[in-house]
């Protein structure tokens, strides 16, 4: 369901101000497979919105930009390296280098505006976590190689380090969109763990997801109004079908209390799991369309992403907000109220990837161009996944992907795509 609202949703930088002037048209281009972006503005975000630079990094959705190249290749998360936060030990790897924009508007003191603003960006940077508009935006190939090496997630939104735990705080203060974090690198196949507390209230969605460029979803999330249930959903390919969602009761109440989460995801089958008790399982021979001839099971490079955003919003259509729940109560809710904003609160993110049909491959790579017997953890971190050029109506899956390795991706510009960084 979050991939289906968040084509609704304006992408916001902390600092209170829309960065998408910048690097997305004054007026909106949708995208989609049968409409791609235009070449001026050739990366579809994966909110089916058609732009340049940060767009063309990320969740570039491939089959609905200009073309394969206009998105930036993938950095891979290969085994056997890791990708983890954790709310401590609070030891800075990276100090930051962050020189804020001033926002548009603050209604007191835009200097002050501008330290805080500052300090949250810092504290963010030393967890290992950088804004999505500056990762891999940048015409110096070593400063993106520096990128990749320091850090791990991406924000957006109103997304904060608590100074009293080292947790992740995903806000949504009044009538905002929400926040979000997602991992730098996608992984095909593994496991993914979240443990966190969900935002609560009416309208007020939190969502664990795996998703990919070219939209197969694995999901976790949870409506703020029922705090002791979550969803468990998966989708194939950006085709939004909601029928095979389930409910699963958590057990206690997800809002005041942590939970871990976690997805268990291979060529075969996806379980997942809450509290370390299996929540559902299905199986890729289960997911066969006869008229298509294929399985409908997500089968290509995933990132990870922990969000909160407003499913009850007023601007949403009427199902997403029945579905959520009801309309969001900006005023009276007990969180505005007392702290001003809705949050969840991310203590753990653990992603350890699985060997898959391409690991041989990818070693093969590393030692014929390291030109040595072995390699390193730090020759595993230059890994990156592309996409074939192929008919777009054609279903995407392993086959569609292209290995390769000591690339770096980078976005020359605001301006740029894949392509022209090439």
């Amino acid at each position: 369901m979050k991939n289906l609202i968040f084509q609704l949703l304006p992408l916001i930088s902390y600092i209170g101000f829309t960065h998408g002037e910048l690097y997305k048209p004054k007026n909106s281009i949708p995208c989609s497979t049968n409409k791609p972006c235009p070449a001026e503005w050739p990366c579809c975000s994966p909110y089916n919105e058609c732009g340049a630079g940060p767009v063309c990094v990320g969740g570039c959705n491939v089959r609905s930009s200009f073309d394969e190249e206009s998105c930036a290749p993938i950095p891979a998360l290969v085994p056997t390296l890791k990708l983890e936060f954790a709310s401590t030990p609070k030891i800075p790897k990276f100090i930051a280098n962050y020189q804020p924009r001033p926002p548009i508007k603050e209604e007191h003191s835009p200097n002050k505006a501008n330290a805080k603003v500052g300090v949250i960006e810092g504290e963010l940077n030393s967890k290992r976590i950088i804004h999505y508009a500056k990762f891999l935006v940048t015409p110096d190939s070593k400063e993106a190689e520096k990128m990749l090496e320091d850090f791990d997630f991406t924000h957006s939104g109103y997304t904060s380090i608590e100074a009293s735990s080292g947790n992740i705080v995903l806000a949504m203060p009044k009538k905002t969109t929400g926040s979000l974090v997602a991992s730098t690198r996608s992984f095909l196949y593994g496991k993914a763990s979240v443990r966190m507390k969900t935002a609560r209230s009416r309208g007020v969605v939190t969502a664990f997801d795996l998703i990919s460029a070219i939209g197969d979803e694995i999901d976790f999330e949870w409506l703020g109004g029922d705090p002791t249930m979550t969803q468990l959903n998966y989708y194939s390919q950006g085709m939004l079908d909601y029928t095979r969602m389930q409910r699963y009761p958590v057990g206690a109440d997800t809002w005041s209390t942590y939970h871990n989460y976690e997805i268990d995801w291979d060529s075969e089958r996806i379980i997942w799991y809450v509290d370390g008790r299996m929540a559902r399982t299905v199986l890729k021979k289960d997911t066969w369309d006869p008229i298509n001839k294929e399985y409908r099971y997500p089968q290509t490079p995933m990132r990870l992403e922990v969000a909160v955003w407003p499913g009850g919003s007023e601007t949403n259509g009427p199902g997403t907000i029945n579905w959520a729940g009801g309309l969001i109560d900006w005023e009276n809710s007990p969180d505005i109220i007392k702290k001003g904003q809705f949050a969840a609160h991310v203590e753990q993110v653990t992603v350890t990837p699985y060997q898959n049909k391409f690991t041989e491959q990818v070693q093969y790579c590393l030692k014929a161009k390291k030109k040595a017997p072995t390699v390193s953890e730090k020759d595993l971190s230059k890994v990156i996944v592309s996409y074939k050029k192929q008919d777009k109506a054609i279903h995407y899956g392993e086959g569609s992907l292209l290995w390769d390795c000591y690339v770096t991706p980078r976005i020359k510009d605001w301006l740029s795509s894949g392509k022209q960084s090439k």
